[in-house]
């Protein structure tokens, strides 16, 4: 994913920031609702990038890691966002509750500051490379070199 796709940045994009209506579960060939039970236990999730030109489906199957599965971690965020007041499908997958109510959407900036705390803790020893060598495309490959 592009981190447009997942947080706000700056700047003009190709495609729209996913919001919950975007994120579809299956069992077998028949849909399943979010607020199903079983959803961690999906056998695969589908997403839909609203895209300038076309929209695209890409659809990740229930792969069994505990930390890493596609299924159990859109499950989460799609629990996470329903279980706040007022939520309804058009909330973007950003979006963050604060203990106090206050609704927060969760920033490319905010993304960036956090990887490279992370980076910086771990140490270039450590990966190889500096907090000041990353930027939110490195988020994107990142992950998927760690899928």
């Amino acid at each position: 994913m592009r981190s447009c796709e997942y947080v706000k940045v700056q700047g003009t994009q190709k495609t729209k920031l996913l919001t919950v209506q975007n994120i579809r579960f299956f069992i077998g060939n028949c849909q399943i609702k979010h607020s199903d039970p079983s959803l961690s236990s999906a056998d695969c999730v589908s997403i839909t990038f609203e895209r300038v030109i076309k929209n695209d489906v890409i659809t990740q199957y229930r792969s069994g890691d505990r930390i890493l599965c596609p299924v159990k971690v859109w499950a989460a965020i799609i629990r996470r966002i329903s279980s706040y007041p007022g939520s309804s499908a058009s909330d973007s997958v950003n979006l963050f509750h604060f203990t106090d109510g206050k609704k927060h959407f969760f920033t490319g900036t905010e993304l960036l500051k956090r990887i490279c705390q992370a980076a910086t803790t771990l140490g270039p020893d450590s990966l190889g490379f500096t907090a000041k060598e990353i930027g939110l495309h490195s988020a994107h490959s990142g992950a998927a070199m760690a899928m």
